[in-house]
């Protein structure tokens, strides 16, 4: 589970590793916490089903950036979009991705 920086999020009853990155703003703990998501799944294998809800937030808190990119870089185009006060949640996303 991913949950913004600064959240107590508990589950009782349920063995999850929680990671913690930030929003808005995409940050290397936002990649290192897709990464170690990602990693939790390695038991899984072809034939397994696996259940994902990324929600609000997600496109800042789970970032695997492509190569050539970093985290720092997205940050940067993406504060560029938000601060331009036009970019809506769409454009910012057709950005990111």
């Amino acid at each position: 589970m991913v949950v913004p920086e600064g959240e107590d999020i508990w589950v009782e009853g349920h063995d999850l590793e929680v990671y913690t990155a930030t929003h808005p703003d995409v940050s290397q703990k936002s990649v290192e916490a897709a990464q170690l998501s990602i990693e939790h799944l390695g038991p899984f294998g072809e034939g397994d089903d696996v259940l994902v809800l990324i929600s609000g937030g997600g496109s800042a808190m789970f970032e695997l950036p492509a190569q050539g990119l970093d985290a720092e870089r997205i940050m940067e185009v993406s504060r560029c979009v938000m601060d331009a006060g036009g970019g809506d949640i769409y454009e910012l996303n057709a950005v990111r991705a």
